[in-house]
């Protein structure tokens, strides 16, 4: 995603069914390998490192198929 009014912004939503396995996904030592390459994506492509905020989910919605 990126901003509407700056082209030069993006942003990447990610869910997790909790915040526990969202914590347990963060520690897990086999994501290292992935998480350098994307940091190193990143790194060549924006001007500073990720910032991580945590949101509070207030409502759901899922489209019927």
């Amino acid at each position: 995603m990126h901003d509407s009014n700056d082209a030069d912004s993006a942003y990447v939503l990610v869910l997790f069914d909790t915040e526990g396995k969202a914590r347990e996904r963060e520690q897990d030592p086999r994501r290292a390998e992935g998480q350098a390459a994307l940091e190193e994506l990143m790194a060549n492509a924006v001007a500073g490192q990720p910032q991580f905020t945590d949101f509070t989910v207030v409502a759901e919605w899922v489209p019927e198929r």
